[in-house]
């Protein structure tokens, strides 16, 4: 017999109005959705430097 797997969905309301308060304060060429703008994002030094070694390794085990 199939594993049957039971979700509970929970709304919380103060989740919601946290979302979408984050969601006001991006500017509006990032919020739109036809030719929206990239969200400025980064990432810790040590963080870009692994996934820098970890692609350049997985493109010479590839032979690229």
């Amino acid at each position: 017999m199939a594993e049957t797997w039971l979700v509970k969905t929970v709304f919380m309301p103060s989740m919601g109005s946290r979302g979408l308060d984050r969601l006001e304060r991006l500017h509006p060429a990032i919020r739109r959705l036809l030719n929206s703008h990239e969200y400025p994002a980064g990432i810790e030094m040590r963080l870009h430097d692994l996934r820098t070694d970890l692609i350049r390794a997985a493109r010479e085990a590839a032979g690229k």
